[in-house]
């Protein structure tokens, strides 16, 4: 194989380094996101530990509350990471377009690859929502479920002290 530095240009190795830190940023995206939903999971775990809802209304009204905020902090991280991936994206196609000539620029959408390389448009797999906005949405629609049910438990803990 030889030595891959002989191999490559230099545009080649530009390439290859885009590459490679835009998937440890995507990584970290994903790693976020599988823990987000490991730590919910834990959650609804100890609101139906018995297999049922608890019998003090406050149980789940506490547990639901920690839930909503911990989802609403979590989706600002998330934002947060997000918009450093988006940031780094705009600066590495200004970039590429000051330094690096039209054919060799890799800052494209995966849209205008496919459509580059296959003509006919992007294959269905690439189609729908993407996982920018899918992942927004997860966080902040777990936001008003664990909300919801912390105000209706706690609607029920107030019912119960008036009675």
């Amino acid at each position: 194989m030889g030595n891959l530095k002989k191999e490559l240009t230099p545009n080649q190795l530009l390439t290859q380094l885009q590459i490679l830190l835009r998937s440890a940023q995507d990584q970290v995206l994903w790693t976020m996101f599988g823990i987000f939903w490991a730590a919910n999971a834990i959650l609804i775990v100890a609101v139906f530990n018995t297999g049922e809802l608890p019998d003090e209304p406050w149980i789940t009204g506490v547990i639901a509350s920690v839930g909503a905020l911990m989802c609403l902090v979590w989706h600002w991280v998330q934002s947060r990471a997000l918009g450093n991936v988006i940031k780094h994206e705009r600066l590495m196609q200004r970039l590429e377009k000051s330094f690096i000539p039209e054919p060799h620029r890799t800052s494209r959408s995966p849209e205008e690859v496919y459509n580059e390389l296959l003509g006919s448009g992007a294959p269905w797999y690439t189609r729908g929502p993407r996982a920018r906005n899918l992942i927004s949405f997860c966080s902040l629609s777990a936001v008003l479920i664990w909300g919801l049910v912390a105000v209706l438990s706690w609607l029920q803990v107030a019912k119960m002290i008036l009675i």
